[in-house]
This record gives structure tokens, sequence and C-alpha cells, in this order.
């Protein structure tokens, strides 16, 4: 994930020269204090005010340099957390469905959210505070070095002994990280399932009930914080308890060798400063090293995301139609859900996939969009077809968008108002799009919502508008009173040039005389096909299910 780095060139070789920069300016203006306290302490006046002069020089200098390495910092993060969503959200929207349903939206908010946002922190900011602190570290060694070897040596071993604390915390901690950021997923994922039935919430009454299982998670996350933070905090109190003895031992060293004649006391002041910048990177690094393996698994988990390909193995066959052969299908955890089937599917043809509830019609055509994967048989698409553009896929449940009706049906792309007039009356949406203020251009959300019928006309309209070679529509008028899907179903079955497969299970005798084969799925199988006059003539599975269909299926 360095590159993200680079990203942003100009301001990261901004940082790389700033840091250094700032590093000596500290220490400039560490070695600053001497004379001023020497000078003090002599009582020359004027050379007090010149080393306060240059003390004040030095601190100015040394605030700037430390402003600019963290301004070009916050911008380098914020150019990875920019970069980083971007990509994951383009790898996410790339994944076919089947790959997609594997998790929940809530743990994709989390990923985008929460994930990015540690990544953000322990990773790439901690390896920026690896680069900052390792000059800091050579810079202070030299100058310590250069004033007293004696103060550098206890330096180095205070520093030693700080280093085993990271090593004895760092597998607890990374333990302790992919908990937190799991709860913090499955509180996403929890509570958008709670509120996406406040429906059913409210009208079953069973408010208490959710608010307990809401409760029982939101402790179980911030638990998980809380011993996440005092984890943390304790390798932070090591730190502290050895920062102590670090300014302990420095001075009385110090106030031995001004007794000795050998130091200044404005010396001492000096070093003291300066110790930091050589005890501090023994303790930081390896805690900044431990921090970046902490999110080691939250990192693999984006890559994994990033690096996702999409599948590219539909195969074509020289034919002009589409064939299925020996088609078979099963959910993970359950029998299959498609067994063996045989079939081809002509241009321009309209098919009915028929069946009870759980016959494995949904699945069939699921399939032949590409959103699932096979695990058995093959597909050929005709040889002239491009997926991306020629076979679009309509599902039962129709997400409309917190936009204008004319961007929910476009999505973005430009139709002519012609265009769009025609989709409208062939959706019959024409009344319903009237009778909005602003017709077209009225945003659909709290004020203005459409039914479950009008979102389903609206997800045809989005599919119709594009002209596709093969539509595939499951339950698409399951929403619709009977009058306007049969008017919907004689709109669709009048395109000429369009290879229609409807997933249905209205049985309306005028409307499944029209179509060209009816497919009638039975326990995952291709049970029967023809034509509904053959049928009802052979009076076997699907004469059985049209005798016993309700009178609103008919």
């Amino acid at each position: 994930m360095n590159h993200y780095f680079r990203k942003k060139k100009w301001t990261y070789g901004l940082y790389l020269v700033f840091v250094p920069l700032s590093c000596m300016a500290s220490i400039l203006f560490a070695l600053s204090f001497q004379p001023v306290i020497d000078t003090a302490l002599s009582g020359d006046l004027p050379a007090f005010v010149r080393a306060s002069l240059g003390c004040i020089l030095w601190g100015v200098l040394d605030a700037l340099g430390l402003a600019a390495v963290n301004q070009t910092k916050f911008r380098i993060l914020a150019s990875v957390k920019i970069n980083l969503k971007e990509d994951l959200y383009r790898s996410i929207l790339s994944f076919d469905y089947q790959r997609f349903c594997k998790e929940n939206e809530g743990s994709y908010l989390s990923i985008l959210n929460n994930d990015v946002g540690v990544l953000a922190q322990d990773y790439f900011e901690a390896k920026l505070m690896v680069y900052r602190v390792v000059w800091s570290f050579v810079v202070s060694f030299l100058a310590v070095s250069a004033l007293s070897p004696m103060i550098t040596v206890i330096l180095i071993v205070i520093g030693l002994i700080s280093l085993l604390i990271p090593q004895i915390l760092g597998k607890g901690l990374t333990r302790q990280q992919e908990e937190y950021s799991a709860r913090r997923g499955e509180y996403i994922a929890r509570v958008k399932d709670i509120l996406d039935g406040f429906l059913t919430i409210k009208n079953c009454h069973r408010f208490d009930y959710f608010e307990k299982q809401h409760q029982k998670i939101n402790v179980q996350t911030e638990e998980s914080g809380r011993k996440n933070s005092s984890k943390m905090y304790f390798a932070t109190w090591i730190s502290i308890l050895c920062s102590y003895a670090m300014n302990i031992l420095t001075l009385v060293t110090g106030g031995f060798l001004v007794i000795a004649g050998k130091m200044s006391a404005g010396l001492i002041l000096s070093i003291t400063q300066l110790s930091g910048g050589v005890v501090a990177p023994l303790e930081q690094v390896p805690a900044l090293l431990s921090q970046i393996k902490s999110v080691k698994p939250i990192a693999e988990k984006c890559q994994a995301i990033l690096c996702y390909r999409p599948d590219e193995s539909m195969v074509k066959g020289e034919q002009n139609s589409l064939q299925c052969q020996e088609l078979s299908f099963s959910y993970p955890g359950r029998d299959k859900g498609l067994h063996h089937v045989t079939k081809s599917f002509f241009p321009k043809k309209k098919y009915a996939l028929v069946g009870e509830s759980g016959s494995g019609k949904s699945t069939l055509a699921k399939l032949l969009a590409g959103c699932y994967h096979k695990d058995d048989g093959e597909i050929y698409y005709p040889c002239s077809f491009v997926p991306e553009q020629d076979i679009v896929y309509v599902p039962q449940d129709i997400h409309v968008f917190q936009t204008s009706v004319r961007e929910n049906i476009t999505l973005g792309e430009d139709f002519s108002e012609q265009e769009l007039t025609e989709v409208l009356k062939q959706c019959c949406l024409v009344d319903w799009v009237q009778s909005l203020p602003n017709g077209l251009d009225e945003v659909l959300g709290e004020k203005y919502s459409c039914s479950g019928g009008e979102a389903q006309r609206i997800g045809l309209a989005r599919a119709l508008l594009r002209h596709p070679k093969m539509l595939i529509l499951d339950e698409i008028t399951s929403a619709l009173d009977n009058k306007t899907a049969v008017q919907v179903e004689q709109n669709l079955l009048s395109q000429q040039n369009m290879m229609i497969v409807m997933v249905t299970h209205k049985l309306n005798e005028k409307i499944m005389q029209q179509y060209d084969e009816i497919l009638l799925m039975q326990n995952g199988s291709l049970q029967e096909s023809g034509i509904f006059e053959q049928l009802m003539e052979q009076r076997k599975a699907f004469y059985e299910l049209y005798q016993t269909a309700s009178p609103a299926q008919k």
C-alpha cells in the first residue's frame, strides 16, 4: 500500500525534506538554551540579550519547521484516505453479484469508514512518524554524543530497556485491534439490519426486543474499544516512566559534572532537552512498528478487495443463440439450486420462467445474467454479445436513489426527452410522473417517495432505455395491480429486437399465450417447456400449476 504515498508526489517530497530540516532546527533551538542560562548566571547583560534573541529566532524556526512537517503530513494522509476510499469503492462496485453478497452492506460501510480511518492512523501515519523519529534520533544522538559521551551511554541504556515493552505487548495489541475492528463492523451491520426493519418493528411492537439487541452489541463494541485504548495507553504509560527516569538521571549526572567543573549549568538544560530525541525514538520506533503490524489483518482485508478482478470467463459460442448445457449450481451449505439444465434461448424470442417458489426460476435467471457462477456445465453466449451492454438483469426489489426521477432512470447518462417519454409510456409511468410537482425533475426522498410498483417500473425503464439484446426480468410486475401488470407485460412482449426472459408467478392466459416458450422449473430442474396451448393439452405439471393458481395470479 506504500504506493498511496506517491499519489501526491510533491507533498510527499516536501515531507521528506522538511523532516530533517525540522529536526536540525530543533537541535539548534535546544543548544541555544546553554548561552542564555550561562550568560544569565555570569551577569553579562549584553551577551544575555544576544543569546536570548538567538534562542527566540531558533524557537520560531523550530515552530515553523514543526508546522510545515505536520501540514504536509495532514495533506499526505488526506490524499491517502481519498485515494484508498476511491479505489476500494471502485473495486467493490466491480464485484460480481455473487462476490458482493458474501458480505452485507454494513461490512462494506465499515471498511470504507472505520477501516480506512484505522489504516490512515495506524499504518500510513505511523510510517511517516517512523521516518521522522529516525531522523530525530540520528541528529539528537550526534549532538548529545559530541557534548557528553557519558550521558549518551546512560540514555542508550534507558532506551534499550524501553525496547522490551512493545515486544511484550505487540501480539496482544494486534489481537485487540482485530477484535475491535470486527466489533465495529458487526455493530454497523446489525444496526443497519434493525433500521431496515423499522416498519416491521413498529407494526409488531417489538421495541424492547430490538433495543436489547442494540444495547448488547453496543456494549460489546465499546467495551472492546475500551480494552484496545487501555492496552495502547499502558504501552504509553511505560514509555512515560522511562522518560521520567531519563530526565532524572540526566539531571543527576549533569549535576555531578557541573560540580566537577566539566559542564556548565546551561549545557545541562540543553542536553536534557536533547535527550528526548535520543531515548524517545528507541521507544517510539518499536511501538510504531508494532502499531503497523497490528493493522496487518485490516490491510490484508483491504488489499484483497483492491486486488479483486472480475471474472472475464464468459464463453462465446459460434452460434447466434444462448445455450445452457448441463448447467448446475448450488448455494453454500444447501442442496443444489439447479440440476443439469440444458436449454437454448434464441434472439428476439420471449420466454416465461414459471414454477413454484424455490423451484429455481430466479437462480437460472441470475446465472444467465452472470450474477452467479455456475458449478458445472456451461453457458455459451451468442457470438455477437457484449455482456456489459447487451444483457440487462432487473431484480424484483428495485433500489430508488434519493435523487430526481430523471437521474433514477438515466443514471447520469444522456438521453433525449423523446427517448425518456417513450420509455415512460412503455412502463406506464406517464400519469405518475405528471402528478409530481416537478415531473421528471422531482427529487425522490422524504417528501416524495414511490410505491413498490412505481419502483419496479423505474427499474424496468432503466433497462429499456439502454436497448439490450437480452432482457432478464425477475418478478418485475409482482408489486403491480393486474391491469397495470398486463399492460406492462404486453408492452414488453411487443419489443421486436429484444430477447426477453421473464420470471413470473402471474399466469394470465392472455399474456401466457403471447410468449414464444414457457419454461416450467421444478425442484431445480427444467420440467416442461412449450407454448401455452401445448402445455395445457399435455395436462402435466404446468397444467396443475395453472389450475391451482389463485385468481390474483391469473
